[in-house]
């Protein structure tokens, strides 16, 4: 079989040809790439960003914008900071966060949205939306959360304001009455009732006031008033794989026990019974100068509390 036979001159076309498609496309590419550099203290990607970002109808929506001819991976919802006294700090702001990851793919964009936890009295100011990994540490002697950004690692970032005049958006956002009492955070609608103590056993109602269904930690963390302040005291001693989840469903209740130590005592005095997500948001720390084991619990989280006095008639 003969060679077809390509003359020397349309080779080097071809060859020039070649090269200027080889050329075009890494330039393409280069300038699709983005140019990643340090804006406000994180590393972005020119062409990675969010824009549209709009508070309506108790729901804040933003588009995802990705102009580069890579995927990007996002989670299910950014993280919040708001501008306070000059400096970005991580606030609560959406109701709920699940930890679905999501795709935008290249030369795309995609619009979400999450719903606002609910109106506070310093709503308005300055905020930004960050997509990107993110480190926390806790202080395991007061339970707070710092969280700091990597040097290595690109975010994408939106910048967007609440005045005033869009907190008309929130008037149907549902206030979930969350208030601090004895240093708690606790919500009116999620809360204890009928605390009881007979013959050895306390039983206890949690309570389900809100639209949604909960998950409570089904052994409490019970403190007593020694002095006119709460100490932490083994009231109920059950170990770490004994503990559990429970749900609670919407506008609804569940009622429960749990036997105490019987070698306790001097039993009589005001108590707290601390209920919380999960047992690992709360947690016992020994002072290193005193000794003293003090109950911490988690920064932000949201937990029931239910008071209860045993008598000397009540141990009879």
């Amino acid at each position: 079989m003969k060679r077809r036979y390509i003359p020397m001159k349309k080779r080097y076309v071809v060859l020039i040809v070649i090269a200027a498609l080889l050329v075009c496309t890494g330039f393409f590419l280069l300038i699709t790439k983005g140019r990643v550099s340090v804006k406000d203290g994180l590393r972005q990607n020119s062409r990675v960003y969010m824009t549209d970002i709009k508070l309506e109808n108790g729901e804040i929506s933003y588009t995802v914008v990705n102009k580069t001819f890579r995927q990007v991976g996002i989670g299910d919802k950014p993280g919040v900071q708001k501008k306070i006294n000059g400096e970005w700090q991580f606030v609560s702001l959406y109701k709920s966060k699940t930890h679905i990851g999501r795709i935008v793919k290249p030369f795309s964009d995609q619009t979400r949205t999450f719903e606002v936890e609910k109106k506070t009295d310093d709503f308005t100011g300055e905020y930004r939306l960050i997509y990107g990994t993110a480190g926390s540490d806790v202080d395991r002697a007061t339970g707070k959360v710092s969280t700091h950004f990597f040097e290595d690692q690109t975010y994408i970032v939106g910048y967007f304001t609440i005045t005033e005049d869009m907190l008309a958006a929130l008037s149907n956002v549902p206030d979930d009455k969350t208030h601090y009492t004895d240093g708690i955070r606790q919500s009116e609608l999620m809360y204890v009732k009928d605390v009881q103590y007979a013959d050895g056993e306390i039983t206890y109602t949690l309570v389900n006031e809100t639209d949604e269904r909960i998950y409570i930690d089904h052994v409490p963390a019970v403190e007593k008033k020694v002095n006119g302040e709460w100490k932490y005291v083994p009231l109920c001693q059950i170990a770490d794989k004994d503990h559990y989840s429970i749900d609670i469903t919407q506008n609804n209740d569940k009622t429960y026990h749990f036997s105490i130590d019987p070698t306790i005592t001097d039993l009589t005095g005001e108590y707290r019974l601390i209920f919380t997500p999960h047992s690992i948001d709360r947690w016992l720390y020994t002072d290193p100068e005193t000794g003293e084991e003090r109950l911490v619990i988690l920064e932000g989280i949201t937990c029931l509390v239910g008071y209860l006095t045993v008598t000397e008639d009540m141990l009879k």
